[in-house]
């Protein structure tokens, strides 16, 4: 298996996003759903990392 590396700056996103759904929004249960829909995935990328095209940018292809 391996590991996703998430930045930070994701992280940050990902946390405003669930806030939002859940509080602007007033739907706590939404914005958990959508929560576990994203761990989900990145689980799902870490157990097949080849499921998606290599990064096309040569620049970030470079570094990894």
């Amino acid at each position: 298996m391996y590991k996703l590396d998430v930045s930070d700056r994701a992280e940050q996103d990902l946390e405003l996003i669930i806030a939002y759904i859940a509080v602007k929004l007033a739907a706590p249960k939404a914005a958990a759903d959508f929560a576990d829909a994203v761990y989900d995935c990145y689980d799902y990328l870490e157990n097949n990392p080849y499921l998606y095209e290599q990064c096309r940018d040569t620049k970030l292809r470079k570094e990894g």
